[in-house]
């Protein structure tokens, strides 16, 4: 599909704008990435696409699904409700320039490339841009050479809607089937290199049960204490050096061997297992790299996309377990969100020597600042801890507490009661809620993952 030429576009604004003079901006919206629909109260509808090779404006009779982006957002704030004072080509070239009785303006350079779309004040100061640009103020590019104005082809205009939706599924089908096409392309070579590598791995359990058969054969030469012996192999009658175990006796030795001949057999069933199923997969990307090779319309395409990420999974994110925060001096606290948490990082995950800190008398947090061996844990991490035990506890409305503090050592399980404890020895210490201390640890939290 071609540009529109300086004449077609000269055409189409002369022609769009008696229909859309005077006529209040309903909405404006995003069609997808670049294309841009505007929505008038006299029922018009005007598209704008930024997109090349599909760069253009025209009105629109069908109204594709839109919606609405940040950049959309600020323009209707801008523009809605308001009319249209001016359309015109702005500077004798492809920039579209729409006028409101507000005084700011809508101008799209449709350009080959660097396609822009600007909302401007009155002073021509740029309010937004579509594409970011450094400039506060804007300035049209060089006036071109004069045009030379062309015949227009009426029948070319008057089926410029459907001219273009064709153009665009047929880009978009093109796009779309070399993309599915390097997807499985990429997958079918990398499984390719997996089969070679598991072909490549020798069997190692048949040369550890032959190992096994001539240790049992030559038993009486087995003691305590070697580490390696060498015994002729009747069937090939060939020497074979063997490594053994010192610490073992001769019973224990054969054990060991037949034990891991067995294993490493099991072993290679699943490798087996594991070298069919790739290569039944391989089988099926080749299937399916023909299919999407054959396919001549988007719908099967489409339904050939399902297929192709049923191979890629979605790999499923795992919230962090706690809330995680560090200190001043950069020591890590984590902080349980519910009993089973409390239970679990104050039991499974704390080590002995590590720092448990829990409002008193208050339902609350599990607070544990984790230490390192021989390193004592500095006066504002201890703090930072103390802070985060009472804000997240039903304390933290009184703005004040005592907050106990005993090693993890210190602290048994009450049974039948997850997240409760039973404290041997411990501390307080009495703090005020700090919304400066707070706000800076809580900048510290590390992101759920």
């Amino acid at each position: 599909m071609r540009d529109l030429s300086y004449s077609e576009l000269l055409f189409l604004s002369t022609t769009i704008e008696p229909k859309l003079l005077f006529c209040s901006l309903l909405t404006f919206q995003e069609i997808k990435p670049a294309v841009f629909l505007l929505q008038f109260s006299n029922q018009e509808s005007l598209l704008i696409s930024l997109r090349h090779p599909f760069v253009r404006f025209h009105l629109v009779q069908k109204k594709p699904l839109s919606h609405s982006t940040p950049f959309c957002k600020k323009v209707e704030r801008a523009l809605v409700q308001q009319k249209v004072a001016s359309f015109s080509l702005l500077n004798a070239d492809r920039i579209l320039s729409i006028g409101f009785a507000n005084e700011l303006s809508l101008v799209a350079e449709l350009f080959s490339r660097g396609a822009n779309l600007y909302l401007l004040s009155k002073e021509k100061e740029i309010l937004v841009s579509l594409v970011p640009i450094e400039k506060a103020h804007y300035t049209p590019p060089p006036k071109p050479k004069e045009h030379l104005f062309e015949e227009v082809d009426l029948s070319f205009i008057t089926s410029l809607e459907s001219s273009y939706q064709k153009a665009e599924e047929e880009a978009f089908f093109t796009q779309e089937k070399e993309f599915l096409c390097r997807k499985i392309g990429s997958l079918e070579n990398r499984l390719a290199k997996e089969l070679s590598k598991q072909e490549q791995t020798p069997p190692p359990s048949e040369r550890k049960l032959q190992e096994a058969l001539l240790l049992q054969s030559n038993y009486h030469l087995l003691h305590k204490g070697q580490k390696e012996i060498e015994l002729e192999d009747l069937s090939t009658k060939e020497k074979k050096r063997i490594s053994l175990n010192p610490a073992l006796f001769p019973q224990q030795q054969l054990s060991s061997f037949f034990h891991k001949a067995h294993r490493l057999k099991k072993e290679e069933v699943l490798l087996a297992q594991k070298k069919q199923k790739t290569k039944n997969i391989l089988d099926q990307c080749k299937e399916l790299l023909q299919k999407i090779e054959k396919a001549s319309s988007l719908q099967e395409l489409l339904s050939l996309r399902t297929t192709v990420f049923s191979f890629f999974p979605k790999k499923q994110k795992t919230p962090r377990e706690f809330l995680e925060f560090s200190s001043a001096s950069g020591q890590k606290i984590l902080v349980g969100r519910n009993d089973r948490e409390n239970d679990r990082l104050t039991f499974s995950i704390a080590n002995g020597s590590d720092l448990w800190l829990h409002v008193a008398d208050d339902p609350g947090s599990h607070v544990v600042v984790k230490t390192e061996k021989g390193k004592k844990i500095d006066e504002e991490t201890l703090l930072d801890a103390a802070h985060l035990a009472l804000f997240y506890s039903k304390a933290k409305e009184r703005i004040s507490s005592d907050i106990f503090i005993a090693e993890r050592k210190f602290l048994t399980r009450v049974k039948g009661k997850p997240g409760q404890v039973h404290m041997s020895r411990h501390r307080k210490i009495f703090i005020r809620l700090d919304p400066n201390r707070i706000e800076r640890i809580k900048k510290t939290a590390a992101a759920e993952k």
